[in-house]
């Protein structure tokens, strides 16, 4: 508490500049998100409005929630400072990064973020140790769907019969709404990974940690020229 209710999720939601994340953090590489479906996908529904950064309407939103002004423009509730603990993958790409904007910009709003940088097995047994955690994570954009029981399991968030595209597609623009306005995950920025390159293109090293450090390197292919 107070983050388990849908209202004092909206309110952080909407206290976070994604445009800010994707410029800086991401270098301009990547989309805002409002919510589970990639900008970019059929089935993403445009209607369905985003947040807006609104920062002073999320601070009254967490003071109508039951938090009481503190010292230096800090939250309270039940007494003690509003807090949030975060846990993150620190071998992620730029999510180091990722949580200092995000801490910068809720705390304008009043509300502390404590991240926790895991590695991976660490984190792994976190997870495992102490039940549901909160997490900073990066989600393909590509793989990043909803299963036919996640949409079922939605309450009049699907039909029962999907069994054709066209219903996929609808049942899922249905989804977006309910899990926007009830916001069990924040999204913040869907990543645009280079992960394909067309063969017209050269200058891409071959690069362990991925290609999106060296994008700018990439040129049209000469003629004859090796790829």
């Amino acid at each position: 508490p107070p983050f388990d209710r849908p209202a004092v999720r909206r309110a952080l939601a909407g206290a976070i500049d994604r445009d800010e994340l994707v410029r800086l953090a991401l270098r301009g590489r990547g989309l805002p998100a409002h919510g589970v479906v990639w900008p970019r996908a059929e089935s993403f529904d445009a209607s369905t409005p985003g947040y807006p950064v609104a920062p002073d309407e999320a601070r009254a939103a967490l003071l109508d929630a039951g938090c009481s002004e503190g010292e230096g423009g800090r939250l309270r509730f039940r007494g003690a400072p509003l807090a949030l603990d975060v846990d993150f993958w620190e071998g992620g790409p730029g999510l180091e990064l990722m949580a200092m904007l995000v801490q910068r910009q809720l705390a304008r709003v009043g509300v502390e973020v404590r991240f926790h940088g895991l590695g991976g097995a660490e984190l792994h047994e976190r997870i495992l140790g102490r039940g549901p955690s909160t997490l900073l994570r990066f989600r393909h954009a590509t793989s990043d769907v909803l299963s036919d029981e996640e949409l079922r399991a939605l309450p009049g968030g699907a039909a029962d019969d999907l069994g054709s595209r066209e219903a996929v597609e609808a049942a899922v623009r249905r989804a977006q709404r309910r899990l926007r306005d009830e916001a069990p995950s924040i999204y913040l920025v869907w990543i645009e990974r280079l992960d394909v390159i067309d063969r017209r293109f050269c200058g891409l090293p071959a690069l362990p940690d991925g290609p999106e450090g060296a994008l700018d390197r990439v040129r049209p292919c000469a003629a004859g020229e090796d790829r």
